[in-house]
């Protein structure tokens, strides 16, 4: 029988073990400072491509990371869960993924290097896809990261990966510059990618000096493993990058600009999730190979309400400031899309939330239960995004992504729970909301005075209240 939050023992309060933790806060600082710098590129190349001709780079781009976060999820995640389970085959593991990987990288970047052959592609389109081709070939040699992150060693991926957005930040506004094109943005993601790439491995065999190999004996697990989860990872993408090619086709460039521009922000909170998937998966599988249940729901629960008090105040905050924040980000040309933003916001709020479920529902074995999950919310985003694009505009997709991101956790939770004794108690919600509603409240009232003001009042209500409900998760677990 599980164990809900006030039925925790006392000695389970240190269910994350220290390391766990000291990994948490080197991703925080880590993640954070990598995070500020993809913004910083990323809002750079907005104001100066401007919505029309950001609406290309937008469409490119996503094609090409839709693609590499399938491989990335469905592969990585599985490498992660068993060399974090146990150490007596981790350079089968390490061989297996980064052949499989590369494998199928080659195939997929040649593959979209040889389309603007056969499709009719603009020009300047089709050299970005052609340089977007390579980044998504140099990514598929990033295959050490599933070590660094099995083994709680989340430093090294994180202080290179900084190291790389720096470099790609300073590429990018020396092309800005001198007013380069399109393709020569995509070019510096290339140089930034191949020397992250070579970092990785000098890190991983110069340094800590872990061998692989071939990985003949665990190669097929781990396609058997990732194919359910490669199949929804594929469809939860459809969802993430589906509604800007749907915008791009029925709406044009224009409209895909503008819209991609506000649907970073769901993206940078997917990057920003990698912190929780990167610590918590890897304990979860940890303390299941150990068969110590307690401690797995110990894990389940404490995330969860963690999640519950840092993001729905913070969500609030930031839908009340989202006009003034659209206007100080990405300026007036993007002010249109000002209510697709304030939506986003509550859609990037529920995507950590989705990630423990779907990383939970991962290392209890249950991927291939999840493809229905992400198969109907495809459905419903194909269907009411061809349906309400040319009636409502891109306001209607913007809802529909966050639709199916309360949908998809949703429905895992579900069938978490009806796979295995694993329970979550919501109690802490009754806190939440009237907590969320007083935030967004002061917050509102003092934008009526200036935005400033506001962003001040509003960053001062967010820390009490984070507070407060940390208080009722303490007062719930000794209760």
């Amino acid at each position: 029988m599980s164990q809900t939050t006030s039925d925790i023992p006392d000695h389970m309060g240190a269910a994350i073990p220290r390391e766990a933790k000291r990994n948490v806060l080197v991703t925080l600082v880590g993640r954070g400072l990598s995070v500020g710098l993809n913004l910083l590129t990323t809002l750079a190349v907005i104001h100066y491509l401007g919505p029309d001709r950001y609406g290309i780079y937008v469409i490119v781009f996503s094609i090409v990371t839709f693609l590499d976060l399938a491989t990335e999820i469905s592969l990585f995640e599985i490498a992660v869960r068993e060399i974090a389970k146990s150490d007596e085959h981790v350079s089968d593991w390490l061989g297996a993924v980064t052949w499989l990987r590369v494998g199928i990288g080659v195939i997929v970047g040649a593959a979209l290097y040889v389309a603007p052959w056969f499709l009719p592609i603009p020009s300047e389109a089709a050299s970005t896809l052609r340089m977007g081709s390579a980044v998504f070939i140099i990514h598929s040699l990033r295959t050490p990261i599933t070590y660094f992150r099995a083994k709680l060693m989340i430093h090294w991926e994180l202080g290179l990966w900084s190291l790389s957005r720096a470099i790609e930040l300073g590429l990018v506004l020396w092309l800005i510059h001198v007013q380069g094109s399109i393709p020569s943005l995509m070019g510096a993601k290339v140089l930034a990618s191949g020397l992250f790439v070579i970092a990785l491995w000098a890190a991983l065999k110069g340094r800590l000096h872990v061998p692989v190999h071939l990985g003949r004996q665990v190669m097929r697990p781990l396609i058997l493993f990732s194919i359910p989860l490669g199949i929804t990872a594929l469809l939860m993408l459809v969802q993430l990058k589906g509604d800007i090619f749907l915008i791009g086709a029925i709406l044009g460039s224009a409209d895909a600009g503008a819209y991609g521009a506000v649907a970073q922000l769901p993206e940078f909170v997917l990057v920003a999730t990698s912190i929780l998937i990167a610590t918590v998966g890897p304990l979860l599988a940890r303390h299941l190979g150990q068969d110590d249940g307690d401690r797995f729901q110990a894990v389940f629960q404490r995330v969860f309400d963690s999640l519950l008090c840092m993001l729905p105040p913070l969500c609030a905050v930031v839908f009340v400031l989202g006009r003034p924040i659209v206007q100080l980000l990405f300026g007036s040309p993007y002010e249109p899309v000002v209510p697709e933003f304030r939506v986003m916001v509550w859609v990037g709020g529920m995507m950590p939330i989705a990630g423990l479920m779907g990383v939970t529902a991962v290392t209890l074995n249950l991927q291939r239960r999840l493809v229905r999950v992400e198969l109907t919310n495809v459905v419903i985003c194909v269907l009411a995004n061809v349906v309400l694009l040319a009636l409502l505009g891109t306001i209607a997709s913007a809802w529909i992504r966050l639709l199916v991101v309360l949908i998809g956790p949703s429905w895992t939770y579900r069938v978490i729970r009806h796979h295995s004794p694993y329970r979550l108690s919501t109690r802490l919600l009754y806190r939440v909301i009237p907590t969320v509603v007083v935030v967004a409240g002061v917050t509102f009232g003092a934008l009526m005075v200036h935005p400033v003001l506001a962003g001040a009042v509003g960053l001062v209500a967010y820390v009490v209240a984070v507070a407060m409900l940390r208080r009722s998760i303490s007062a719930y677990s000794s209760g």
